[in-house]
Formats: C-alpha cells, structure tokens, sequence
C-alpha cells in the first residue's frame, strides 16, 4: 500500500491501497482468510511478496494469497500512520531474530498518511479477537453442549502432525487422541 518516496517519506500507492481497503472491508462484512485470500486470487489481485510473485510467473502460475499474508495485513498497524520499529532483536551477530515484547517497540503514531480509519482497524482487531478461540477452547465449548459424544467429535488438522481429533469424553470433559 505504500512507497518510500525520494525525500524519504512513505507514499500511498493508491491502486494498492485500495486492495488493502478491500481487505478490510470483506473481513468486517464476515468474509474468512480463505474467501478473501480465494477472491483476491480469482480476480487476479498480485500478492503483496513480488519475488514470490515473479517466480510464480516465471514457472507459468499465478501465487495464491495466503491466510497468513491476509493475517499480517489485517494487524498490521502501519495501515493507520504508525511506524513501529525494534520489534525484533539479534542476541548474537549471526543468530536468529527474536521478536521483542510490544512494549519493547519503538512506536511513531501518526508518522505517514493512513490508508485505514483507527475505527476500521480496531473492528477488526476486535472481531479477529474475538474469532481466535483454540482448538482446545473450540473442543471444551463442544463438551458443555447436550450432544453425545459421537456428535461432538472435531477433526482439526495441525501442521507437522497429521490428523488431531478433539472429543469429549463420558465424563464430558476434553481429551484429544491421534
């Protein structure tokens, strides 16, 4: 959504900002990642990784939007005129990055020109909060209903792990098996 400009500013990119904007309002209108991510891929929107994008290209297919880049886009702050810096910190020379506390961060409000209303954003922060329920908490939910426990089996798919199925017992409380 936005460039860094010759005098060292950042710059909307309009046509780009409007995605960012499309983004926002299909999550408040109750789209998930996935239909986003879908939409976005179907009319042809350019993910926001160009070197991803160019070696797509350059093997014949077009890179699907990911749930995780709509993720990043949808908390990311800088939509609303914040620069914030020193999220990250290197303990030794060559070591891996390590994400620092937020209030370890260096926080400019109202540094750029925002793309995103701070009523919009905070929607959605809100409404992605309140969305973010575990897979344990999603299970326990299901326990206290009056089903059995056929009923109530979930199926959840975890990376590295194969096939995770939550459950409630006869005792109704959560138990997972592989």
């Amino acid at each position: 959504g936005y460039i860094l400009n010759k005098q060292k500013q950042f710059e909307i990119v309009p046509t780009e900002a409007e995605i960012v904007r499309e983004i926002f309002r299909l999550y408040l209108d109750g789209w998930g990642y996935k239909k986003i991510a879908n939409h976005l891929t179907d009319t042809g929107v350019p993910t926001p990784r160009m070197s991803e994008q160019l070696r797509k290209e350059a093997e014949g297919e077009e890179p699907p939007h990911g749930e995780k880049g709509l993720q990043g886009i949808l908390d990311n702050d800088f939509y609303i005129g914040t620069l914030r810096q020193g999220k990250y910190t290197r303990a030794k020379i060559n070591g891996k990055d390590v994400k620092r506390d937020e209030l370890e961060h260096i926080v400019i409000e109202h540094h750029h020109q925002a793309i995103i209303d701070y009523r919009t954003f905070a929607t959605v922060r809100a409404l992605r909060e309140r969305k973010a329920l575990t897979q344990k908490q999603l299970a326990e939910k299901l326990c206290i209903s009056d089903k059995t426990i056929e009923d109530i089996t979930v199926r959840f798919k975890k990376r590295g792990h194969g096939t995770v199925y939550a459950y409630c017992n006869r005792d109704g409380l959560f138990s997972r098996r592989l």
